[in-house]
Formats: C-alpha cells, structure tokens, sequence
C-alpha cells in the first residue's frame, strides 16, 4: 500500500469513527493526517475500534487487513496483528458495522478518545 492509499484509509477510519471520537480527538487525528503522519492516525483509530469493541464496517477490515498486511515480518507485525484481532466484527443485525451500534458512550470514553 503507498503513501496516498494509507492516506485515503487514514482518512475514511477516522469517517467511519467520527461517533465514537470527541471534536478534539477527530481534529487531533485530522491534523496528524495532515501532516504525514498518517501511522499514527490509522494505529489510533483501530486501538479506539479494538477499545470499545465497536463494529468496523466488513469493506473497511478488510482493506485494513491489507494494510497490516504491509508490516509483515516488521517488529510492529504482532501489535498490529492483535490490535486487529480485537476489533469486533459486523453483527448479523447491522451488518455495516456502524461503530455507534455496541458502543454505548460510557464504554467510549477511554483515553484521549470520547464518545459525543
């Protein structure tokens, strides 16, 4: 996966978190997007799916799948494999994986990242 690609998912995981995420944690990963860091938005993210159990949208694992995938051999491989791990899948009853569908705002507010 380029650079440009990375980008594009850092881009559509902080989207497809945008409820489980304060104002400031979203402008916070925006910015680090921004500035080229998009590794660091893409690993904080998945910890917040992975943290509060939220469902991510089936398309998007497996793209983030992909980009794991990039680490393979690499001493972040393991971190990265687990994090993945623990991300909850799509329920049969909402099969978009829409992150607001477990995820209650109490369980969401963990670290710098806090439900709405």
């Amino acid at each position: 996966m380029n650079r440009a690609e990375e980008a594009k998912l850092a881009w559509t995981l902080i989207e497809s978190a945008t409820t489980l995420l304060s104002p400031q944690a979203r402008a916070q990963l925006c910015v680090k997007v921004g500035a080229g860091d998009q590794d660091d938005a893409i690993v904080a993210v998945l910890e917040l799916y992975a943290r509060t159990r939220a469902d991510m949208p089936t398309e998007l694992a497996t793209v983030v799948r992909t980009w794991v995938g990039g680490y393979r051999g690499a001493d972040a491989e393991p971190f990265l494999r687990d994090l993945l791990d623990r991300i909850a899948p799509p329920t049969a009853s909402d099969p978009t994986g829409s992150p607001a569908s477990r995820v209650s705002k109490q369980q969401a507010r963990t670290g710098d990242f806090v439900a709405r």
